[in-house]
Formats: structure tokens, C-alpha cells, sequence
């Protein structure tokens, strides 16, 4: 116990001295994402990912003793993926990437304060040639486009040599920074096998949906909803029906000003991710 303190103390001293060279220096340190999680403590990782991402649905009543017991082997979960970031064997890419860690903000009028972490790999090769240029992300309106990708099908071995962003690190920190890598990847399951099987079977029903679509056989968006809402209304009071048609009628007397802001948001957080990536480039040593 005392090794394991001294451990994480030591580790804590060299990520306060990294941010420290980052935030007053010009001069950005590349540091990869084995590294990244060689000096994060697992423990403050899983009390980070509980915080980041919710682990119950707050439509499915579940007893505490279990949701005990899903914690506990969660913490399991995400002690393992550490230690298989720290000891694997990076695998050589000609492509590098670097990933982003930033915060998507919530598009709901009025609450920008709430929103989510999601990780944005860019590579490094198309972020140098585009870097000084008037070049966008999200759009098509400046000179370049620079495309971003998920990290969520990547495997472990390969995603350990990708650079993680300097300013993510000083934002949010390196625990934080490691949870949200680690929520993007347990989307498709908690371990590498899993996440294979899981991945393999979804471009397995993508490919039959294409397919699907090509013949015809599919149903609208709308379709669906209606069909939700026909089924959803089929049970409802007479007070339930009178506020959902006062609510859709509330929608849509708002529905310019929350497009609106919605757009605020959404090139504000574009600006700041542009900034992000022009600070990361432009100052990398």
C-alpha cells in the first residue's frame, strides 16, 4: 500500500510539472496516450468515468445491491483496460493521430453549462498541411476541411501511440482525459474481445441495412415516431394527451429561438475546437 502511494505521489509530481511546461511555455510537449495513463491513478479513473458517463438508466429501476456489484466490477473493468495501456506493445502507424479531449455542450436552450466529453482524432499529417490555412472542421466554408474521426474501433495496441492534445490535458486533466478514452471505448464492450465481437456484428448489420435501403425495404424516421407515438398515446389519460399537445404546441411557438441558439452553440464550440487545434499544431515541438 505505502509502494502504491508513493507511486501515485511521484506520477502526480510529473503530471503537475508536464501541465506546469505546457501552460507557461509556448512550446506544446507531445506525450502519447500509454503515457498518458502510465502517470493516471486507476482509482481516480473510475470515480472520473462514474462522473462523465452514466452508468444506470434512470428509466430502469435497479436494486442498490446490484448496482453495488455492477460498480465493483466496473472498477474491475477499467483497472484492466489501465494496465493493458500501460504494458502494451505500441503498433507502428505511418498515419499518427492526436486526440482531443473536449466537451460537446448540451443544445437544449439555456443549458450549454450541461454536456458531454467525447474524444476527436485528427491526424497529424492533414492537420500540418491545413494548418495555415483559414481551414474548418464541421463545415465546408473555409479554405480546407479537416475531418476528425472517433477513437472507438481503435485497437488498444494502436491507440497507445496516438498524442493526446496538450491543452486536453491541462483543461481537464489527466484522469479525466483517460476516463473519457475509456467510455468512448467501452461503448462496444468492456473487454478487447468483446469489443471485437461487438464491432463485427454492427458492420455486419450496417452492411445489411445498406442493403435494405438500396431495395427498398425500410421505414422513414417519421414513420417510426408516428408509430412510437401511436403506441405511447394508446394508454394515455385524458390529462397525459392534453399536455403533450400543450407541449408540441409550446415546441413549436419556440422553435426559431432555440434554432437560434442552437446555432450559437454550435459555432462557439466549433471556434473553440478550431483554437485547439491551431494551439496544438502551431506550438508542437
Amino acid at each position: 500500500m505505502t509502494n502504491d502511494v508513493s507511486s501515485y505521489k511521484i506520477n502526480s509530481i510529473k503530471a503537475y510539472k508536464y501541465n506546469l511546461i505546457c501552460r507557461f511555455k509556448k512550446k506544446v510537449i507531445k506525450m502519447n496516450i500509454q503515457e498518458l495513463f502510465r502517470q493516471a491513478d486507476p482509482e481516480r479513473i473510475f470515480y472520473g468515468y462514474i462522473l462523465i458517463e452514466p452508468v444506470f438508466s434512470k428509466f430502469e429501476p435497479i436494486p442498490y445491491e446490484k448496482q453495488t456489484q455492477a460498480l465493483i466490477k466496473l472498477k474491475e473493468y477499467i483497472v484492466d483496460a489501465c494496465d493493458r495501456f500501460k504494458t502494451c506493445n505500441i503498433s507502428t502507424d505511418d498515419n499518427p493521430g492526436t486526440v482531443f479531449v473536449m466537451k460537446r455542450r448540451s443544445l437544449n436552450y439555456g443549458e450549454s453549462y450541461l454536456g458531454n466529453l467525447e474524444n476527436r482524432m485528427i491526424y497529424d499529417n492533414a492537420a500540418f498541411d491545413a494548418i495555415d490555412k483559414d481551414f474548418r472542421i464541421w463545415d465546408d466554408e473555409g479554405d480546407a476541411k479537416l475531418s476528425f474521426y472517433g477513437i472507438d474501433c481503435t485497437p488498444i495496441s494502436k491507440l497507445s501511440g496516438y498524442t493526446v492534445a496538450a491543452e486536453s490535458v491541462n483543461h481537464m486533466g489527466i484522469n479525466i482525459c483517460c476516463a473519457t478514452i475509456l467510455k468512448e471505448l467501452f461503448f462496444w464492450g468492456f473487454t478487447e474481445e468483446k469489443r471485437e465481437k461487438s464491432i463485427k456484428e454492427f458492420e455486419e448489420s450496417l452492411a445489411a441495412g445498406e442493403k435494405d435501403i438500396e431495395e427498398g425495404r425500410h421505414r422513414s424516421f417519421e414513420e417510426l415516431v408516428e408509430e412510437l407515438e401511436l403506441e405511447w398515446s394508446s394508454d394515455e389519460s385524458e390529462d397525459e394527451k392534453e399536455y403533450r399537445r400543450l407541449k408540441k404546441e409550446f415546441e413549436k411557438s419556440v422553435k426559431e429561438i432555440e434554432h437560434r441558439y442552437m446555432e450559437m452553440i454550435i459555432n462557439e464550440d466549433h471556434q473553440a475546437f478550431i483554437d485547439a487545434v491551431k494551439y496544438e499544431y502551431q506550438n508542437r515541438n
